[in-house]
């Protein structure tokens, strides 16, 4: 595969947690073992995409947590997914290699902690596939707006929930949604510039999106 044209200056930003890293069940499993633990009843796979919502305080009160014990629930469900390993989407590996070999700058922004991230990017040895990894952000669209340059020609957010496309779109981003993540398909398709079900797509988006990009890009 090759970018294809991808111009000089192209900034795309990556949620990291049902978007690089195909893990919704290892999500599932961490928030069931935090509601469990205080009586908060079960977390499934159609309770999580029914409900996911960023910031992670904001979703633990929607499930019942108390104001108090945010702070803590936040932090145990991280080293809940930090136990766990989780594997890349299928394709990843190749359009991120391709899209840095292009001279494309990647960035991770992930609201999940700095050791839960960095410990998936350890494990799936992709460090050198990004020039920044930024985890534990609060506001999105405030660190998506502070990254992107001046010269910046397109600048991408690709995320698996509405919350992602908001602050990408309010960033004045282009918008990806990925389906198979946190959140059921059909809101992405109502909000996001483009939606996709795989990086393969995604980067026929990407190439679609740069006026001098050329049909010679392949997977």
């Amino acid at each position: 595969m090759n970018t294809g044209g991808m111009p000089p200056r192209t900034l795309v930003a990556f949620d990291w947690n049902g978007t690089v890293v195909d893990d919704r069940s290892r999500a599932v499993r961490a928030t069931d073992s935090v509601l469990r633990s205080r009586g908060l009843g079960e977390m499934s796979d159609q309770r999580l995409l029914a409900t996911f919502t960023l910031p992670m305080a904001t979703w633990f009160a929607a499930l019942g947590v108390p104001s108090g014990d945010l702070p803590d629930v936040e932090a145990e469900w991280n080293r809940a997914m930090r136990a766990r390993t989780a594997r890349l989407r299928a394709g990843a590996r190749s359009v991120l290699t391709a899209l840095r070999d292009g001279g494309v700058r990647l960035v991770v922004v992930s609201a999940a902690s700095d050791d839960a991230v960095g410990a998936d990017i350890d494990a799936s040895a992709t460090g050198s596939l990004f020039h920044q990894v930024d985890a534990g952000v609060v506001d999105k669209a405030a660190h998506l707006n502070a990254l992107r340059q001046p010269d910046d020609v397109l600048a991408v957010y690709v995320g698996d929930t509405e919350y992602d496309v908001a602050a990408g779109r309010e960033a004045g981003f282009r918008t990806v949604g990925i389906t198979g993540g946190y959140q059921a398909a059909t809101p992405l398709h109502s909000c996001a510039d483009a939606v996709v079900d795989t990086f393969a797509q995604l980067h026929d988006v990407l190439l679609g999106w740069c006026p001098a990009a050329s049909t010679r890009g392949t997977i």
